[in-house]
């Protein structure tokens, strides 16, 4: 007789991530950028920036964003989706690591983009 937790972790698969090597630059005019996860971008202030975090697993993982270490959460210029985040507006206070979690019970793993906002 098979048990449920033998059942159950038959089932579970951890998480991944598609990720992205690119390396993005848009510094001499107002561009939008929509990427993978991963990417290196420099773009400038008050462009768009969308980075897609492709992830799998079973159960489906819960996706977190960061900037730096801490946890981003939805406003006016910052649109979280089920796979993407959206930094409309970006500020050059945005620089830095933007990183992707992709977490279920099967464990955890991320994916971080380097980003650069320079002025305009």
């Amino acid at each position: 007789m098979t048990s449920l937790y033998s059942f159950l972790s038959a089932e579970l698969v951890p998480p991944s991530i598609q990720a992205s090597d690119r390396v993005l630059e848009s510094i001499t005019d107002l561009r939008d950028i929509r990427t993978n996860i991963g990417s290196t971008v420099r773009m400038l202030e008050s462009s768009s920036l969308t980075l897609i975090c492709q992830a799998s697993g079973v159960p489906r993982p819960i996706i977190t964003w960061q900037l730096n270490g801490k946890l981003l959460e939805r406003s006016d210029d910052v649109i979280i989706n089920e796979d993407a985040l959206v930094l409309n507006k970006t500020k050059k206070e945005q620089t830095g690591i933007i990183t992707c979690t992709a977490k279920n019970v099967g464990g955890n793993i991320s994916v971080a983009s380097q980003l650069t906002v320079v002025g305009t």
